[in-house]
């Protein structure tokens, strides 16, 4: 009757521990799930940023005659008719638009 109740505790443990996963695998090693799962992050980063010498064509939607095609200077800037100076070197496109 011991005998019995032995192999009952054994087998007991062996399925307890290989629900676990802390039994060795076929190639030797301990395998264990992975409690944590991969994340997967959204890209933030802008992919392009204006740079001295891009050229910029600048559209107004209601007064196309003050429509115009510039250049970045090497400081960043460049000259709107209506707004003057402006810094757009170093933005990223959307904040640029």
């Amino acid at each position: 009757m011991r005998f019995i109740a032995a192999i009952f505790v054994l087998l007991v443990i062996a399925c307890s521990a290989s629900a676990r996963g802390a039994l060795p695998s076929p190639s030797g090693r301990v395998s264990r799930p992975t409690e944590e799962k991969p994340v997967l992050k959204p890209h933030t980063e802008e992919r392009y940023r204006l740079v001295p010498g891009d050229v910029v064509e600048v559209i107004y939607r209601y007064t196309p005659e003050f429509n115009q095609t510039v250049t970045i200077q090497p400081d960043g800037y460049v000259g709107l008719q209506i707004v003057g100076d402006l810094k757009l070197g170093g933005q990223p496109l959307q904040e640029a638009e």
